[in-house]
């Protein structure tokens, strides 16, 4: 469950499908990525669940100085 596997290359939430998913819960089976809107009302009973925050490529205002 390391991977993303199926949903590598998916960039909208598997909730609603209409937000960016940079979420992904550790300990629920599936993998699939949430928005963070989806992952609270999903966790709202299991909230010591673990969740993974995807890698996602922002600009920082360091990056316009060099």
């Amino acid at each position: 469950s390391d991977g993303r596997g199926e949903f590598v290359s998916d960039m909208l939430c598997c909730g609603c499908e209409k937000e960016n998913g940079g979420y992904r819960c550790e300990d629920c089976s599936g993998g699939e990525v949430l928005c963070m809107a989806c992952l609270l009302e999903s966790h709202q009973r299991n909230p010591l669940h673990c969740v993974k925050v995807r890698n996602i490529a922002v600009s920082s205002p360091l990056d316009e100085l060099k």
